[in-house]
């Protein structure tokens, strides 16, 4: 499995996690509560911690274009609902 992860900082990390997830929660398998989220996307995973002031993201994806996808897809969604804390997520592969 290829990963990455992002994260950034936020008086709202918990509401945004949760956010986030519900966003998904009608059209894909999610859990979440207030430290934690799981989405499952047909072409990867998607976890959130929310901790503190900190909201952090880790992807999972079986192959290099699955992983790119997961992270635009996930930054694209976030950095809308967070338009007004003028955040970017930058990636970091491992």
């Amino acid at each position: 499995m290829l990963t990455a992860q992002s994260s950034f900082n936020t008086a709202k990390a918990t509401a945004y996690l949760k956010k986030f997830c519900r966003h998904f929660a009608h059209k894909l398998p999610t859990e979440f509560d207030d430290v934690s989220g799981y989405v499952d996307f047909p072409f990867g995973d998607c976890r959130l911690v929310s901790q503190d002031d900190q909201l952090t993201f880790k992807v999972e994806a079986e192959t290099e274009e699955a992983l790119a996808k997961m992270e635009d897809v996930v930054a694209r969604h976030m950095e809308r609902f967070a338009f007004r804390d003028g955040i970017t997520l930058m990636w970091v592969r491992q």
